[in-house]
């Protein structure tokens, strides 16, 4: 699998490490990552069960924070490399019939600011 074919589920920390171990291994380094992966549930909060929000948590803050735990170790090791986490509005109040979302980007935007 190349590079540019390169499958992971950011829920599932160990397939994020591999994936950067990967990168490292065929590219010697790793400059950037780009949290960009997210979800929306739209609807009252007693339309969702906990497990469905728990999986948008689960994606739109755990998938960053796997992402950013697999590659701070190879970007301490090259003493450079950029962390960039895409959130929204969402994360500055919470938007009415999108509590799950506004938790999952209010918990990035925070975890973000903390080790920034």
């Amino acid at each position: 699998m190349s590079i540019n074919q390169l499958q992971l589920e950011v829920t599932d920390f160990e397939s994020c490490k591999s994936a950067v171990e990967e990168i490292v291994k065929k590219e010697g380094r790793l400059d950037v990552l780009i949290n960009n992966a997210a979800y929306e549930l739209v609807g009252a909060h007693e339309e969702y069960t906990v497990e469905e929000i728990r999986d948008q948590v689960e994606v739109n803050f755990f998938g960053a924070l796997h992402m950013m735990k697999a590659v701070t170790p190879q970007m301490l090791k090259q003493k450079s490399g950029n962390i960039i986490n895409i959130s929204s509005i969402g994360s500055d109040f919470g938007w009415t019939f999108n509590g799950a979302y506004s938790a999952g980007k209010f918990a990035m935007h925070g975890y973000s600011e903390a080790i920034r």
